[in-house]
């Protein structure tokens, strides 16, 4: 099966090389840390619905405790243009940075340093103080980072996740799929901050009762996501694929992943690239079900037939043919 699957990446990239599927693209990524490592991790994780413990409705970023806790420095992750705002409500003094196609969100700072603002700042260059303005007295001091994408590198992405239209509001639902494919090219959209973190960082949900916020993207860890600039996580957002150390998981789990990823229309999209190739979606439906259900001796063979079909339709998408349907 870990070769099948490898065998559809090659597939994927040859293809976009020779122009029939668009690859996923990379965004502007923190390319520096954000606040003191020592003690660091992250306490609320993105996407999960903390109605009725810490607040109402989704948490749409990060929130990320360390030793220093408050004053500690915070610094812009990424190069950009810096700006800030006191709100009235819950986000409290906090920065934004655009960089590109992103734009970082700092909330809940203790200070901040006005006279940066609408400035270029450099990765690394501090923008305030660790705090929990906004929230309530005695509340656990904390960095809230969030992460928007634009419009037009949302689409480009191919990501299909938990996503929110900027100013939607904590209790909208996530985006689907085909609202995500219709992204606004000039509008911001909240995406996971995780892939675009500047390293990996431990992950302790609520003080270990992992429990509390309920089902998180990519399942119970103790680790971030892997560093991938890309908002599409649709691998490593299944609890059937995530483990403890947010590393992967066994053959079986990835079979598993595999069966429900044949059935779901974003990800065969992602797969297929085009419309046009009906053919591999097919394929990835029908060898995604047989494999999930057959024995190992069995899988081999399944390997070896589909290895078989992809070389196929690699040479007639290299000669310009229109695959049968």
């Amino acid at each position: 099966m870990i070769r099948l699957l490898s065998a559809r990446a090659v597939l994927v990239a040859v293809l976009a090389a020779a122009g029939g599927v668009a690859p996923a693209r990379a965004a502007a990524c923190l390319t520096h840390r954000t606040n003191s490592t020592a003690g660091e991790k992250i306490v609320s994780p993105y996407g999960v619905d903390r109605t009725g413990r810490a607040s109402k409705g989704w948490h749409q970023g990060i929130d990320i405790v360390n030793s220093a806790g408050r004053g500690d420095p915070i610094l812009s992750g990424s190069a950009g243009t810096v700006n800030f705002r006191r709100s009235q409500g819950a986000a409290g003094a906090y920065a934004t940075v655009n960089s590109g196609d992103m734009r970082y969100i700092y909330m809940h700072m203790e200070t901040i340093m006005d006279q940066l603002a609408g400035k270029s700042v450099s990765a690394g260059d501090q923008i305030g103080t660790m705090g929990c303005s906004g929230l309530a007295p005695g509340c656990p001091v904390h960095l809230h980072l969030g992460a928007m994408m634009r419009g037009d590198a949302l689409q480009a992405s191919g990501a299909a996740g938990r996503v929110w239209r900027e100013g939607a509001g904590k209790s909208g639902s996530p985006l689907s799929a085909d609202q995500i494919k219709s992204a606004l090219p000039t509008a911001w959209y909240l995406v996971n901050p995780e892939p675009f973190l500047s390293h990996q960082i431990a992950l302790d949900g609520s003080g270990g009762a992992a429990a509390a916020y309920g089902p998180q993207m990519g399942g119970w860890r103790s680790v971030s996501l892997p560093r991938t600039c890309s908002p599409d996580q649709t691998t490593f957002e299944n609890p059937k694929l995530a483990s403890t150390t947010g590393t992967g998981a066994a053959a079986n789990a990835i079979a598993g992943v595999a069966a429900d990823r044949g059935g779901n229309e974003g990800a065969a999209a992602t797969i297929a690239g085009q419309d046009r190739h009906g053919v591999l979606v097919d394929l990835a439906k029908l060898e995604a079900a047989e494999l999930h259900q057959s024995t190992a001796l069995a899988a081999l063979r399944d390997q070896a037939h589909a290895d078989v079909a992809l070389a196929h339709l690699l040479l007639l998408e290299l000669r310009n043919q229109e695959p049968a349907r």
